[in-house]
């Protein structure tokens, strides 16, 4: 078994495999030193019916498929299709910084007095900033390096049902 080429995934997109018709396919990604040596596919047949594969390339250069998820609804097959081919999730911290912005006309003898006046003013709450002085928004994500609060310990209830309800096998930490 070979590393996986675009040049690979081009000559697979578009082909059938089991009756079913390539719609897209891309090489894993993972932390292993042979992950890029597989692949996903998404395909769909004559009967609307979706499925996802791992695939990899045998020594004839044939598509071996396996670990098949058959699905009905194409926008539940893209999302496992993203799902399994985008590698292992992580956890991020993103910070969302929103930025407001008010222009104040003073009368001072220089750009700093003119800055102290201002602010000694906003300090007595003279100037109140709210929605309408919005001005932009930005998102920085980190990846976290913490295990506390990554979600591994949920606790409370999911699309209303508590943890302890769900079946036995269905862990915690297998969402």
């Amino acid at each position: 078994m070979r590393k996986l080429t675009e040049e690979d995934l081009s000559k697979i997109i578009g082909s059938t495999i089991k009756g079913y018709r390539v719609e897209a396919a891309r090489i894993k990604q993972g932390p292993f030193i042979d992950s890029d040596h597989y692949g996903f596919i998404l395909g769909n047949n004559s009967n609307c019916q979706y499925v996802t594969w791992e695939f990899h390339l045998t020594e004839d250069e044939s598509v071996s498929v396996y670990w098949g998820h058959y699905i009905a609804d194409r926008d539940e097959a893209l999302r496992d299709f993203d799902t399994r081919s985008m590698g292992p999730s992580q956890w991020f911290d993103v910070t969302i910084t929103e930025t407001l912005q008010l222009t104040v006309r003073v009368e001072a003898h220089s750009p700093s007095e003119a800055e102290q006046i201002v602010t000694d003013d906003w300090k007595r709450s003279e100037y109140i900033l709210g929605p309408e002085n919005f001005a932009g928004v930005e998102f920085q994500a980190t990846p976290t390096t913490d295990e506390q609060d990554n979600g591994s310990d949920l606790m409370g209830a999911v699309n209303g049902c508590s943890l302890e309800a769900l079946p036995t096998s269905i862990s915690k930490q297998g969402w």
